[in-house]
């Protein structure tokens, strides 16, 4: 009985929180411009089907996705956040907003532990799909339909907190979330170390050359990804491989 009542406490006030690299003072918080990560054309349907824009939002993330591994990528402050009930908010569950359309590496790693979710959309058409298509009017098209597949599934979803906490995956998946509305933040921790990762064997680098031929890098197109921000950003904070490769991931869609 203790365990359901502090479960129900949980779904009445749910806890969310933000990784950032920039210390902020607390109290209220409202979206500047972004650079975004991702697609033009891929941000564009997502407004067009009513989320909020992903390039003057704010991100966070829920208890279940919550995770301290994040500090290497986002930052190492660390923020829980509150949201007005009226807020429009979006919502991805799983994996981040991003992997969902890229197939990302996080996508694939869900993929890889059983997600039943995850598998149960691979068994539509949107296992095929991509939002690499040969032409805006091909690019379009395929975007409504992952869009589609995504609503199907209830992967994705827009609107209150009160709708997101209508979703039959909320409390059991790993939920990721943005808003172009104010948001009130609160510092529930300030680490100024963070722990580093023990290299690899004899200094193997974390990123192996077989995987950046695996993703398409040629050899000699290695040296752009370090001495991108991607890169020094690896390097700087030793990070983990299913972290690296998702930086790996997320500079490829840049160039």
């Amino acid at each position: 009985m203790n365990y359901l009542k502090l479960f129900e406490a949980w779904v009445e006030n749910p806890k969310f929180f933000r990784f950032n690299r920039e210390e902020k003072a607390e109290g209220e918080w409202t979206p500047i411009d972004r650079q975004m990560w991702g697609s033009e054309e891929f941000n564009k349907c997502l407004v067009r089907h009513g989320f909020p824009d992903k390039k003057k939002c704010i991100h966070f993330m829920d208890s279940v996705a919550f995770n301290r591994d994040y500090m290497g990528v986002y930052g190492q402050y660390i923020y829980e956040i509150t949201v007005d009930n009226l807020s429009n908010l979006g919502w991805c569950f799983v994996c981040p907003i991003n992997d969902l359309f890229y197939k990302g590496n996080s996508f694939y790693e869900s993929l890889r532990q059983g997600n039943l979710l995850l598998a149960s959309i691979m068994e539509t058409p949107f296992k095929d799909l991509s939002v690499f298509g040969e032409g805006d009017v091909d690019l379009r098209n395929e975007l409504n339909e992952m869009v589609k597949y995504l609503f199907k599934f209830n992967l994705i979803g827009l609107g209150t907190i009160e709708d997101l906490k209508k979703s039959p995956h909320w409390g059991k998946e790993k939920l990721f979330v943005w808003t172009n509305d104010k948001v009130n933040i609160k510092k529930i921790d300030s680490p100024t170390k963070i722990n580093k990762v023990t290299k690899s064997y004899k200094n193997e680098p974390v990123i192996s050359t077989e995987d950046f031929l695996s993703k398409g890098i040629q050899s000699k197109e290695i040296g752009q990804f370090y001495q991108s921000e991607f890169g020094k950003t690896l390097k700087r904070e030793q990070l983990g491989k299913e972290e690296a490769l998702r930086l790996l991931d997320e500079w490829i869609k840049t160039r």
